[in-house]
């Protein structure tokens, strides 16, 4: 047998084991797939997403490109099935991914990857969600691919992998606008985290002398070149998706079009009569005891109930264009004014999912609690061959995959201390510190904006930090091996 044929079988096995990981993982979503395979709904966003794909219609309050994978998928074959079958695979190849990350960038061993691949492919915030008409899952692979590469770019500093980010992250924002924050934070800081020292005990140093011993003239331009790139392939891309948004919606371009109101009432608690651009506002915020504005749990009412704040202002104003922007306008001056109060509002929203029995009772929230009219239930019966039931979807279409999303809660209050894991794991870490920086400013943006803009703690808005999550756990099993593992003796040594 010749040397090269000895080495290529150590390849193929690595290789056939790897096809073999991904067919293990397929399968299982299939097989779970077969266990639970009624679509599920939550009323108000699936009915929208549907609309989309009937009609063409833009909601002005969600992404979009949700509706199109639906038309294109589930309203050409007349059937539901064909959109969850895809959603299983975007599972999977969710699964993957994290596989991917934890063999090739962690640089773990295979049996560990895979595993960490495993977990992934049965967490309860991807599960539920794969049999949903809803973008999550979609959006999440997306997502998981802007993660990978993120990482990929902080290892070889190409800027074709920095461009590829930036597409992807449009893509991202295009099914699900909460991951909005956390890419425009990331165009900055991606780059600042690729070019910084390597040697992180520079950091012990003042910052000047730190800054001149870090990068030479050379890294400096490249650092700038390719901040430039990313900050400005961010703003281009994000400008057309507005642009696109605007002409579909036949209006001005915005990422979306209720995002005022929304902001007035997730801000709510801190608004001051002068932070209005309008009279008739600033007189309602005046009179805000009338609608329970310093509650922070009456904020949905705020915004959805008949007689509510935003409610009364929309019969003021009439035209629900401009009062959108007066809101928007009102609500962007009390951040200004008074940025603690609207972060501590964050804090509260994210303190109230610590509360006994609170995080249970909220997952229980997420399983499509509500009802069609009879108009949508012969629509979904006529384009999907879909029939749903006339009563509570929640109580009609339990499954499984519901109550294990229900019963796994005591998870999701680990997933609420992810970044806390990461910054202990930051400060033991020996090597691969860029990587850990990467996830950690990607998880405390995701967190922190997903409490800021939440009406009340919801926890399906959990499901992609929970797949930071696991792979902040993976970078937790590098680091105790990195702790604990013996090294190698040197060549030469006496023992050897």
């Amino acid at each position: 047998m010749s040397a090269g044929s000895g080495l290529e079988q150590p390849a193929m096995r690595e290789k056939n084991s790897w096809w073999a990981f991904c067919l293990s993982i397929l399968l299982i979503k299939l097989f779970l797939l077969g266990l639970d395979p009624l679509p599920k709904f939550y009323m108000g966003d699936s009915m929208s997403y549907l609309w989309t794909a009937i009609s063409g219609w833009i909601p002005e309050d969600r992404s979009y490109f949700y509706g199109y994978v639906i038309r294109w998928v589930a309203l050409s074959s007349a059937s539901l099935t064909p959109l969850l079958l895809l959603q299983a695979g975007a599972g999977a190849i969710t699964s993957i991914v994290c596989g991917a990350i934890c063999l090739r960038v962690f640089r773990l061993s295979r049996a560990v990857s895979y595993m960490f691949g495993f977990i992934c492919s049965i967490d309860p915030l991807q599960l539920f969600w794969e049999r949903s008409v809803m973008t999550e899952s979609v959006s999440l692979v997306i997502y998981a691919f802007v993660v990978l590469y993120s990482l990929v770019y902080v290892q070889s500093r190409q800027i074709s992998v920095l461009v590829l980010v930036q597409v992807l992250s449009v893509f991202a924002i295009g099914f699900r606008m909460s991951y909005l924050v956390t890419v425009q934070v990331m165009a900055v800081l991606l780059p600042i985290v690729a070019f910084f020292p390597r040697d992180f005990a520079r950091l012990h140093r003042s910052i000047v002398s730190a800054l001149r011993a870090a990068y030479s003239r050379k890294e400096l331009r490249q650092l700038f070149l390719h901040l430039i790139i990313s900050v400005g392939l961010m703003f281009g891309l994000q400008q057309a998706y507005k642009r696109a948004n605007g002409f579909l919606s036949h209006r001005e371009p915005a990422y979306l079009y209720g995002t005022g109101l929304y902001l007035l009432s997730f801000w709510a608690p801190a608004l001051q009569p002068e932070d209005a651009t309008d009279t008739r506002l600033a007189e309602l915020i005046a009179k805000g005891d009338e609608f329970h504005m310093r509650d922070i749990d009456a904020r949905p009412g705020e915004r959805f109930s008949h007689g509510g704040l935003i409610d009364t202002f929309l019969k003021a104003e009439g035209d629900p264009r401009k009062a959108a922007e007066i809101a928007k306008e009102t609500a962007l001056r009390a951040l200004e004014r008074n940025p603690f109060a609207v972060g501590w509002i964050g804090a509260e929203t994210y303190l109230e999912f610590w509360r006994a029995g609170a995080i249970r009772r909220y997952a229980k929230m997420d399983l499509g609690a509500g009802y069609f009219t009879p108009p949508e239930a012969e629509t979904l019966a006529r384009l999907f061959h879909e029939i749903v039931p006339q009563g509570d979807l929640n109580q009609e279409r339990r499954s499984w995959s519901g109550k294990y999303y229900v019963r796994a809660w005591p998870y999701y209050l680990v997933v609420l201390l992810s970044p806390l894991l990461l910054g202990v794991i930051i400060l033991f870490q020996r090597s691969g510190k860029a990587y850990s920086f990467v996830l950690f400013f990607h998880v405390t943006a995701l967190l922190g904006s997903t409490m800021l803009f939440s009406i009340f703690p919801i926890v399906r808005y959990l499901q992609p930090i929970s797949f930071l999550t696991i792979l902040i756990f993976a970078a937790g099993i590098k680091v105790v091996r990195e702790r604990f593992s013996k090294p190698a003796p040197a060549l030469g040594s006496a023992k050897a």
